[in-house]
C-alpha cells in the first residue's frame, strides 16, 4: 500500500518558513490588486526545499487540489472545511511529476508529463488500483515527442465528457494521428527566404508548429484539431462548447514587422494560425490562416479558465480568465459574438509584483484558485472570492438570429472536416463567398478534405470573384501539381487591377502560393507578372503593398529595386523600414544603376536606429551583412569607409570580459545579500543603479528599457515574476534555474575540441552558431566533423559579475532591475532606513 508522505499542517492564510528573509515567501494576498468586490488571499507559500515551483493544478472529485512542480513531483492540498481549520499539503508518493497538464476525470488523474526522466513526455492516467483510497497505479496512455517550455502542456475534458484535448508548444512533434481536421498538406509556404531567429530560438522547428489534438478517454485515436500556434499553454471551453486558447509570440520580435502580440484564439475546427519560425510567420491577413479574436500585447501566456463554473456575478462568470507569467497579471477577457466567431476586450483582473501566474481553476465553492511559480521561482497558492453585492445572473444574453445562423452554418461545414462526403461540395461552394471569414475558412477546409477530382473543374470555371479565389486557393493547397498550368491560366484571367480590399489580398496570396507550390515557371511568365504587378504598386494599403513587394522580389522583377527602394526611403516607420530592408536583401536582378549602393548606405544608417525586442539588433546586423556582401568590391569598400567614419572606435567592440576585468570587492552569496536586503528595496538611488547595470556588464548582453545588448534575455517586466530573492539567485547563481530557451549548444568535435554557442540555423550539412560572448561571433560547423551534440547545463552568463560591487551598489542594481530602468518607479519614491 502506498501512502501519502510529507504532510504539512499550516494555518489558513499564514505560512511559516524556516528562513531569515520574508523575501523567500510568495507575495501576500493583501499585496495583490484586484477588481472591486473581489478579495484575494494567499493560502500557501510553497517552500522551495519541499514543494518546488508549481506550474499546473486541478481539483479532484473530493474538492482537493492536485498540483505539480515543474521539475519535481505531485502534491495534494486539502482545503479547510471551516474557518480555523488547517490546510493540509501532502507530497504524493508517486514516481511521476514534471506535469504541465493535470485533469481529474472519470475517477482518475490524467497527467501530461513534460520531461525526460523515467516518465518521459506523454499522457498518463493514475488510479487507485488497490482500493485503499490513494492514487497508486500509473499507466502511460500516449507518448509525446517533445519537452521543455515549448513541450506538451494542458489536458482538458471535452464538452461531450468522452474526449480529451491536449495542447502542445512548437517544440513538440505530433502524436500518430488516426484522423485530422486540419488538411494534411501544410508546408512552410514562404515567398521569400526566411531568417531564422539570430538568437537561436526554434531553429529548425517547422510546420505545423504548436497544435491541439483530441483523443478518447483512453488516450487513443488522436485527431488533430488545430495547428500553427507558437506556445499556447492551456485550453478552455465556453458554455456553448466553443474552444479558446491564449497563444504567445516571440517577445524578442517586438519592433519587427512579423511580430504579432499575444492573442486569444477562437479555436475552430481545422484552424491554422500561421506560426513559422524566425521571420517566417504568416501575416494575419492570409486567407489560409485565421486571426486572433482579442490581442493583449506583450505577455507570457500560461493557465486559462472560463468563468462558467464560478460563483462570480454575471459579467465575470462569462469572462475568460488568462494568466500572464511575465508581468504577473490575470486578465479578464470579455468575449462578444461577432458573426460565427468573436471579438472582445480585456481588463486587468488581478495583479501583483512578483506574481508569476502559472495555472488556475475554479473550485467547488466557485472561487478562483491560482498557482504561481515556474523556472524555480517562489511559488504560491491563492484564492480569489467574490464578496461584493449582487451574485444573481442577469437576464439571458440574447443572440441575434443572424449570429445564430452564422454559427450553425460554420458548425455544419466543420462537421465535414476530416471525412469525405460528395454532398459537402455544393454546401461548401455556396459558403466560399460568405462575408464571414470563419465561414469561408470552414467551407474551404471542408472542400480540401474532398478528393480534388470532384471539384477541380468547377473551381477552374467559377466566375464569381470570391468563390473563384477561395476555390483556387483550395486547389493550389490540395491539388498538388496536377492542375498547375490550368491554375496559372485561371489566375492570369483575374482582373486584379480592378479588385481591392480582402478580395485582392486573398488573390495575391493565392497567386504567391501557386508559385511556391510549383516547380518554377517560364521566363515569359516571369516578365508578364513582373510588369503587371509593378504597374499595380503601390495600392496604399499596408498589407497589400507588403504582399506585392514579396511577389516582385520573388520574381526578381526588372525595375523593382528602384520602386521599392523609393517606398523604403519614404517611410519613417521602423517596422516598414525593416520590412523593406529585409525584402530587398533578397532582390538579385531587379536593380538599376547605383540603386543597390543607395540601398546599402540607407540600410547601414537606419538600422542603427532600430529598437525593440531581444532580436531586433541581431536581425538588423544580419540584413546589413547580407546587403554588404552582395555589393561589388569597390562599393563594399565605400560603404565600409562610411561606417568607419561614423564609428571610429568600432575596433573596441571586440574586447573580451578579461580585458574589462576589475578587482573583486567581495564574493557575494545569495544568503548574505538576502539578509542585507531584508528591509526591501524602497528608496534606492536611480543613477547608481544605472551605473551598476553597466559596471556589472549587464548591458553587454541584456536589454532593459529599450537599451543594451541582445545576446541574453530581455530584462523588461522582471518585477512581475521575480521576487528580490529569486532575482538574486538568477544574478549570483545564473545556472541554478536555466530555461531551455537560453541553453547554449555544445558541439564535441571529432578532433577533441569543444565549440559552444547559440544555435542559429541548422542546414543539411552544417550548423550555424553564434558565440554568446560580447563579440557574438558567427560560427559554421560541418556536421561530418561533429562527434556529439548536446545542450549545455551551464548558463553562458558567468558567475561573479557583481563581486566588484559594494553592498549599496548591489542593492541599487537590484532596484534598477526591479524598476525596469524606470526612474519614476515606486522603488525610488522615498528612502527608508535599514
Amino acid at each position: 500500500m502506498r501512502r501519502a508522505l510529507g504532510v504539512v499542517a499550516i494555518l489558513l492564510g499564514f505560512v511559516s518558513l524556516q528562513t531569515s528573509s520574508a523575501q523567500s515567501e510568495a507575495l501576500e494576498g493583501k499585496a495583490l490588486q484586484t477588481v472591486e468586490g473581489f478579495v484575494a488571499e494567499r493560502l500557501y507559500s510553497i517552500p522551495k526545499e519541499r514543494g518546488g515551483s508549481w506550474v499546473s493544478m486541478t481539483f479532484d472529485d473530493r474538492g482537493r487540489i492536485l498540483a505539480s512542480d515543474q521539475y519535481g513531483g505531485l502534491y495534494r492540498v486539502t482545503l479547510p472545511g471551516s474557518e480555523g481549520e488547517d490546510l493540509e499539503v501532502e507530497t504524493l508518493d508517486l514516481d511521476i511529476g514534471e506535469a504541465q497538464g493535470l485533469l481529474w476525470a472519470e475517477g482518475g488523474l490524467y497527467v501530461v508529463v513534460n520531461g525526460a526522466g523515467q516518465y518521459s513526455s506523454g499522457l498518463y492516467r493514475i488510479e487507485d488500483d488497490d482500493g485503499d483510497g490513494e492514487l497508486d497505479g500509473v499507466e502511460r496512455l500516449s507518448s509525446f515527442d517533445g519537452s521543455g517550455e515549448h513541450g506538451p502542456h494542458a489536458v482538458v475534458l471535452g464538452p461531450d465528457k468522452t474526449s480529451l484535448y491536449v495542447v502542445a508548444g512548437n517544440h513538440t512533434n505530433l502524436p500518430p494521428l488516426k484522423s485530422s481536421r486540419v488538411p494534411l498538406h501544410w508546408s512552410e509556404d514562404l515567398l521569400l527566404p526566411r531568417r531564422p531567429d539570430p538568437n537561436g530560438h526554434a531553429v529548425g522547428k517547422m510546420a505545423p508548429g504548436g497544435w491541439i489534438a483530441r483523443s478518447d478517454l483512453g488516450g487513443e485515436g488522436w485527431e488533430l484539431v488545430a495547428s500553427g500556434m507558437r506556445n499556447a499553454y492551456d485550453l478552455a471551453f465556453d458554455r456553448d462548447g466553443e474552444l479558446f486558447t491564449f497563444d504567445s509570440d516571440m517577445e524578442w520580435d517586438i519592433g519587427l514587422p512579423w511580430y504579432r502580440p499575444t492573442r486569444i484564439l477562437h479555436v475552430t475546427s481545422g484552424a491554422e494560425y500561421g506560426w513559422r519560425h524566425g521571420s517566417g510567420k504568416w501575416p494575419v491577413s492570409y486567407p489560409d490562416s485565421l486571426p486572433g479574436v482579442v490581442g493583449l500585447g506583450p505577455a507570457s501566456p500560461t493557465g486559462i479558465v472560463m468563468g462558467t463554473d464560478s460563483s462570480f456575478p454575471d459579467r465575470w462568470s462569462r469572462a475568460l480568465f488568462v494568466g500572464d507569467w511575465a508581468y504577473g497579471i490575470v486578465y479578464a477577457v470579455h468575449l462578444e459574438k461577432k458573426g460565427s466567431s468573436f471579438t472582445g476586450s480585456f481588463e486587468t483582473f488581478l495583479q501583483g509584483e512578483p506574481f508569476p501566474v502559472t495555472d488556475m481553476a475554479f473550485g467547488p465553492d466557485g472561487a478562483l484558485y491560482l498557482t504561481t511559480g515556474g523556472r524555480r521561482l517562489q511559488s504560491g497558492l491563492y484564492r480569489v472570492r467574490w464578496e461584493g453585492e449582487g451574485t444573481e445572473p442577469s437576464a439571458e444574453h440574447v443572440v441575434s438570429e443572424d449570429t445564430q445562423e452564422a454559427v450553425t452554418l460554420r458548425r455544419l461545414l466543420e462537421s465535414f472536416h476530416g471525412r469525405q462526403d460528395p454532398a459537402v461540395v455544393d454546401l461548401a461552394w455556396a459558403a466560399l463567398s460568405h462575408e464571414d471569414r470563419w465561414i469561408r475558412y470552414g467551407a474551404r477546409t471542408a472542400l480540401e478534405h474532398q478528393p480534388p477530382e470532384q471539384w477541380a473543374a468547377r473551381a477552374l470555371q467559377e466566375e464569381e470573384a470570391n468563390r473563384s479565389v477561395v476555390s483556387i486557393l483550395a486547389l493550389v493547397r490540395g491539388g498538388g501539381g496536377k492542375w498547375g498550368e490550368a491554375i496559372a491560366d485561371r489566375i492570369q484571367e483575374w482582373p486584379l487591377e480592378e479588385w481591392d480590399g480582402d478580395l485582392l489580398g486573398d488573390a495575391l496570396r493565392t497567386l504567391g502560393l501557386s508559385w511556391i507550390r510549383r516547380e518554377g515557371f517560364s521566363q515569359s511568365e516571369r516578365i508578364h507578372w513582373g510588369y503587371r504587378l509593378l504597374s499595380m504598386y503601390p495600392r496604399g494599403d499596408l498589407e497589400t503593398d507588403r504582399e506585392l513587394t514579396r511577389l516582385l522580389v520573388h520574381l526578381d522583377a526588372e525595375g523593382a529595386g528602384r520602386v521599392l527602394l523609393a517606398a523604403a526611403l519614404a517611410t519613417s516607420s521602423q517596422e516598414e523600414q525593416i520590412f523593406y530592408a529585409d525584402a530587398l536583401s533578397s532582390l538579385d536582378e531587379g536593380w538599376e544603376g547605383q540603386d543597390r549602393l543607395t540601398y546599402a548606405i540607407w540600410m547601414d544608417r537606419v538600422s542603427e536606429t532600430w529598437v525593440g525586442g531581444h532580436s531586433v539588433q541581431r536581425y538588423g546586423e544580419e540584413i546589413a551583412s547580407d546587403v554588404l556582401s552582395a555589393l561589388p568590391p569597390e562599393q563594399k569598400t565605400f560603404v565600409e569607409a562610411i561606417r568607419r567614419g561614423r564609428h571610429p572606435a568600432e575596433q573596441n567592440k571586440s574586447r573580451t570580459r578579461e580585458d574589462l576585468s576589475v578587482p573583486v570587492t567581495r564574493d557575494w552569496a545569495v544568503d548574505e545579500l538576502l539578509k542585507t536586503g531584508k528591509s526591501g528595496l524602497s528608496g534606492r538611488n536611480y543613477a547608481p543603479g544605472q551605473q551598476a547595470f553597466v559596471a556589472a556588464r549587464c548591458a553587454e548582453c541584456h536589454r532593459l528599457a529599450g537599451a543594451g545588448g541582445s545576446s541574453g534575455p530581455d530584462l523588461s517586466g522582471l518585477a512581475g515574476r521575480y521576487s528580490f530573492g529569486d532575482l538574486l539567485v538568477s544574478v549570483v547563481e545564473p545556472s541554478a534555474a536555466l530555461s531551455d530557451q537560453y541553453q547554449d549548444t555544445q558541439l564535441f568535435m571529432k578532433d577533441g575540441s569543444l565549440i559552444m554557442g547559440r544555435l542559429m540555423e541548422e542546414k543539411e550539412d552544417r550548423l550555424i552558431l553564434r558565440s554568446t560572448s560580447p563579440t557574438s561571433e558567427r560560427i559554421e560547423v560541418l556536421l561530418k566533423d561533429v562527434e556529439e551534440r548536446r545542450l549545455s547545463e551551464v548558463s553562458s552568463m558567468p558567475e561573479g559579475l557583481i563581486n566588484h560591487l559594494t553592498e549599496e551598489q548591489v542593492l541599487d542594481l537590484m532596484a534598477y532591475l526591479m524598476a525596469g530602468g524606470d526612474p519614476a518607479d515606486d522603488v525610488y519614491v522615498s528612502r527608508q532606513s535599514p
